[in-house]
């Protein structure tokens, strides 16, 4: 006799059955059907799969007494049939289509960007172009999506009373399988989980301005940035740097959104490839959902023990709820997973652990940024630094205060 029986796993919605099957090791849980998921899950408890299920009836209920038609009756039944007929055959082959959904998956699974409607349903706008593929309700919400992921399947042709092709299953969510990123079972404590200073720098180097910044202000995973600055003082420029570099670095998922920024700007960044873009005619709270949506995408990465980071060019038009949930977001996990998030704004925000100031005067005269040594640093930098990167610290700080 199974530990959790037939009837119990029966009477369990299918969300609390892929709980429990992925507690007990079940591969590939999320594309079984029901009455098979129980079968395997009742198989790793030791039990009989059939034992429990409900044998097919033996008899057949007696044929109802058919009462005679009048003539009435039957003439209009005549006059119908020819349409009935055509009807019964187009259910039937309808029927027949949705017998094998399978048989009429693409044989390459689509991938695209998830677009979700207020429904709570949505689209798959595919990678390359062509017709939008439809995303269920159910699927959205059994793995939790978020407007703006990258999901990828097979996909089935349109029905007939269907206008778009549908997503048969989810299997990748942002580049990983979606069993990898499916949403844990919920745990008892509500207590929040401790989060820590950063304690492992993220090496820059390379470019002069990131070098000045690794020196004066070094940046860890988990940081919270701010790179401030007057207008035209290069910190768009420092960032776009910082953003090459950190693509290049191995283990790190970089998500940049440009929000608010002019339309010529989107080809200087290009090469990055941002995330998001949210140009000068953009809304306060369009900017600001676009930030949350890379915010998401971070937090699925950081929570599987992978390290993120979210650049955001800049932060001086969103709402101040929304900055200020930014850069909380940032932080080292208890899992081993960071976030570290860089935002643009025109000044100090306030619970910083890093910040990066730019001299404006000095970036005019030289034409590319100019860190400003007096008003950078970082939160304790003895975390991050090794001794002989800390006294190169505290010198590059103390000369600085003598030119004052």
């Amino acid at each position: 006799m199974s530990v959790l029986s037939r009837e119990a796993l029966e009477a369990s919605p299918l969300a609390d059955l892929h709980q429990i099957a992925s507690g007990f090791g079940i591969d590939g849980y999320r594309r079984l059907r029901k009455a098979d998921l129980i079968d395997r899950m009742i198989e790793s408890q030791g039990g009989d799969p059939s034992e429990g299920k409900s044998a097919e009836p033996e008899s057949t209920p007696a044929p109802r007494e058919r009462r005679p038609r009048s003539r009435e009756q039957r003439d209009s039944r005549e006059s119908r049939e020819p349409r009935d007929r055509s009807e019964s055959r187009d259910r039937s082959d309808s029927r027949r289509d949705d017998r094998g959904p399978r048989q009429a998956e693409s044989a390459e699974p689509v991938e695209g960007t998830l677009s979700v409607h207020g429904s709570g349903s949505g689209f798959l706008k595919p990678k390359g172009g062509g017709a939008e593929v439809y995303v269920s309700a159910a699927q959205i919400r059994r793995l939790e999506l978020s407007d703006g992921d990258t999901i990828g399947g097979p996909v089935r042709a349109p029905r007939r009373s269907e206008r778009h092709p549908s997503l048969v299953r989810i299997e990748t969510i942002n580049g990983s399988s979606a069993d990898d990123v499916a949403p844990a079972a919920p745990t008892r404590s509500t207590k929040p989980a401790p989060i820590s200073l950063p304690t492992e720098r993220i090496a820059l180097g390379g470019d002069a301005t990131l070098a000045e910044i690794d020196k004066v202000a070094p940046i860890g995973k988990g940081s919270r940035v701010v790179f401030h600055g007057g207008p035209h003082s290069g910190k768009s420029t420092a960032l776009r740097a910082l953003a090459a570099t950190l693509r290049a670095s191995d283990g790190l998922e970089v998500f940049t959104v440009l929000s608010g920024v002019r339309q010529e700007e989107e080809g200087e960044w290009a090469p990055v490839e941002p995330l998001a873009v949210e140009t000068l005619d953009s809304s306060p709270d369009s900017r600001a959902r676009a930030v949350e949506r890379a915010l998401d995408k971070a937090k699925r990465s950081t929570s599987r023990g992978g390290a993120a980071v979210v650049l955001v060019d800049s932060v001086d038009d969103l709402p101040g709820a929304a900055v200020r949930k930014a850069l909380a977001s940032a932080g080292m996990k208890p899992k081993g997973g960071s976030l570290t998030v860089v935002v643009v704004a025109s000044s100090p925000i306030g619970g910083e652990t890093t910040v990066v100031a730019f001299d404006q005067a000095k970036a005019a005269a030289a034409k590319f940024p100019a860190v400003d040594v007096n008003l950078s640093s970082t939160i304790r930098p003895d975390l991050l630094l090794d001794g002989r990167g800390l006294k190169s610290y505290q010198k590059a700080h103390a000369d600085a205060l003598k030119k004052r």
